[in-house]
């Protein structure tokens, strides 16, 4: 008889079993269980029991249940109908009043193997899932960091060092161009020294000459002052004219180069730009971060459901085993910490900063941090071309 008084505690446990389960069953998200989705679990167990339908309550029928039916709402459809088994057995029982026979006792036994297999397999396959998906979500959120690291120290890193590379070249350039510059102007000013230097001609070659036999004879009789006086200063000013063309054809050519290293330049620091702007605007540790919150907060009530479910389980489990005597009857003191979620730390955020590439090739800040300092004053209008941002 006092057997059959645990049988009332059995059937007293059981609705909050129940409920417990079909908690965690209904705010499953769909992405974790299709049951979840479209009927809630009321209607499913509805559907399942009226597919399920085996005639009268029996033991028989019972059984055929639990060793037939494989999914989740038809286990929780079991669940349901075992409940109604287990009335009726009060009923026919008288409450207690007589002995359980051995098929009551199999029934007993199977809404142990019930709970300990198909609801806690299915309990622990949902928490797998959802530890799983936070550690994914952990791993997201490392995995920023790498790829952060990696862009960095990669492809960024290699802009960079070209934008550098190319930044000294230019600057070299401009540096040797500045040197052919004062060489036009040191052979300009040796040239207006010689100019200012040399004396004129005696002015004894008429303006005019007249085709007389007195005129020509008096012609050539002087021209030999004028030849002489060519002689004294042609070739020297010849020499420094020549080196003026000179400076002049050579700076014309390397300031060509110079352009074209420093479109060289400009291209390559807005490709670094791009690159680094592109790389901070990627990267995703915030926005994963902020994921990995919410899903916390989003399985912390799952987590209860299936502590909650679980103990539950554990007490009928006890009930059951007291009324077939394989226990002392004592209170369960089963441990739900195996449904724990455990989230994991997280590599803190990195910094990424475009500071270094805050200003375009048109910024005033630009030309005169890249120009302004070592270009010579003539190559002022080669800087880049800014029609266009």
């Amino acid at each position: 008889m006092a057997q059959f008084g645990a049988l009332v505690l059995l059937f007293n446990i059981l609705p909050f079993l129940w409920s417990a389960a079909a908690a965690d069953l209904a705010g499953t998200s769909c992405s974790t269980n299709a049951a979840a989705c479209g009927n809630d679990v009321a209607s499913l167990v509805q559907t399942n029991l009226a597919a399920l339908h085996h005639g009268a309550l029996s033991v028989e029928s019972f059984h055929i249940m639990a060793r037939s039916i494989k999914s989740k709402g038809a286990q929780l459809a079991m669940v349901e109908y075992g409940e109604n088994l287990v009335r009726q057995l009060r009923a026919e029982t008288a409450n207690g009043t007589k002995h359980l026979d051995g098929s009551q006792e199999d029934l007993l036994a199977e809404v142990i193997v019930l709970i300990r297999t198909s609801m806690y397999t299915s309990m622990r396959d949902a928490h797998a899932a959802d530890q799983r998906l936070l550690d994914e979500t952990a791993d997201d959120i490392d995995a920023c960091n790498a790829n952060l690291n990696a862009s960095l120290s990669g492809a960024v890193q290699t802009a960079e060092n070209g934008s550098d590379t190319e930044r000294s070249d230019h600057i070299t350039c401009r540096d040797e161009e500045s040197v052919e510059y004062l060489y036009i102007a040191g052979n300009k000013t040796a040239l207006d020294t010689l100019v200012g230097s040399i004396i004129a001609p005696a002015p004894s070659v008429p303006d005019q000459i007249v085709l007389t036999l007195e005129g020509v004879i008096h012609y050539f009789s002087v021209a030999q002052d004028y030849v002489d006086w060519y002689n004294l200063w042609g070739g020297a000013f010849d020499a420094d004219k020549t080196s003026w063309d000179t400076a002049i054809t050579s700076h014309a050519a390397k300031k060509s180069t110079c352009n074209t290293e420093q479109t060289a330049f400009e291209t390559k620091w807005q490709r670094w730009k791009q690159l680094l702007e592109a790389t901070c605007e990627a990267y995703c540790h915030a926005a994963k971060t902020t994921s990995y919150v919410a899903l916390q907060s989003e399985f912390a009530p799952l987590e209860q459901n299936r502590k909650t479910a679980y103990v539950a389980g554990e007490v009928l489990v006890s009930k059951i085993e007291c009324l077939l005597a394989r226990n002392d009857c004592s209170n369960s003191t089963a441990s739900a910490a195996e449904f724990t979620l455990v989230p994991r730390v997280t590599d803190e955020v990195l910094p990424c900063s475009t500071a270094a590439v805050a200003h375009g090739v048109c910024d005033e800040a630009f030309l005169n941090a890249n120009y302004n300092a070592f270009l010579p004053a003539d190559a002022q209008e080669n800087k880049a071309q800014c029609s266009s941002p």
